[in-house]
């Protein structure tokens, strides 16, 4: 998995180095790059690829494969980013409990972790709180909630441009409501993809029972290959790769046993 800097990423760096940050800086990535690779590490479990992690000038976004998932396997992925972090703070409390002296420099990095933990907690889009509940099927909920987001995110960038006069504040906001209209479309993982059935070359044969169900046949689609399945246990029928992805582009069920299909 690669990652890749954004252009204003290392814009905010230097002016964070220049201001006297630096510290601070390095933690916050540190701890941006634990909470995405949790998200990636996860998915993963579930068979979605996680193709790179992108830093921002306001965060960090991990680019996973679009799939068919659960519910409860995507509100997985979203919470191992905050678990990730939290337990890795919980580690550093315990090693400055044995080493004192360690405060100094691991007290910034505990606090840096737990901000990015509980910040993404929030039940606001596009942060993973509010990506919960945008998994919601009722579209009154999803649209009460990029309203409110897009007010608060507002409103936080003009307070931090005329009150408080953070830029750091001002291009967390301005991320976001970015981030807002431009992904509010999607459903992340659970958006529906271009088909992988274009692919051509070589044929992969995979024996499956029939009491398998729609989704476990699904992670076993290839990213490169073509995939044909054969149910060993119903006199060699077969179910094609092209078959498992119109079956789910038209909403069928994942936990629909092969058996029910075929």
């Amino acid at each position: 998995m690669r990652v890749i800097f954004h252009p204003l990423f290392l814009v905010v760096i230097g002016l964070a180095v220049w201001m006297g940050a630096g510290l601070y800086a390095l933690f916050a990535i540190i701890a941006v790059l634990i909470h995405e690779s949790a998200h990636a590490i996860v998915a993963n479990r579930y068979g979605v690829r996680a193709t790179k992690i992108t830093l921002l000038p306001f965060g960090a976004a991990v680019n996973i494969d679009c799939a068919f998932l659960p519910r409860g396997n995507q509100v997985a992925i979203l919470l191992a980013g905050s678990f990730a972090n939290m337990a890795v703070s919980v580690i550093a409390i315990a090693v400055v409990w044995i080493v004192p002296s360690l405060f100094n420099i691991l007290g910034l990095f505990i606090l840096t972790n737990f901000s990015v933990a509980f910040l993404n907690l929030m039940p606001l889009y596009p942060l993973d709180g509010g990506k919960i509940i945008a998994l919601s099927s009722h579209r009154a909920i999803v649209r009460t909630l990029l309203f409110i987001s897009n007010a608060f995110f507002t409103g936080l960038f003009l307070l931090a441009l005329f009150w408080i006069q953070s830029w750091v504040v001002a291009i967390l906001a301005a991320g976001m409501l970015f981030q807002i209209n431009s992904e509010s479309k999607n459903r992340y993982v659970s958006k529906l993809c271009k088909s992988l059935s274009d692919k051509s070359g070589r044929v992969r044969e995979i024996a499956i029972r029939s009491d398998m169900t729609l989704f476990d046949v699904y992670k076993m689609i290839s990213h490169k290959n073509y995939t044909k399945f054969i149910v060993t246990d119903k006199d060699n029928a077969v179910l094609f790769e092209s078959d498992v992805e119109s079956m789910l582009g038209k909403n069928m069920a994942l936990d629909t046993k092969i058996v029910d299909i075929i």
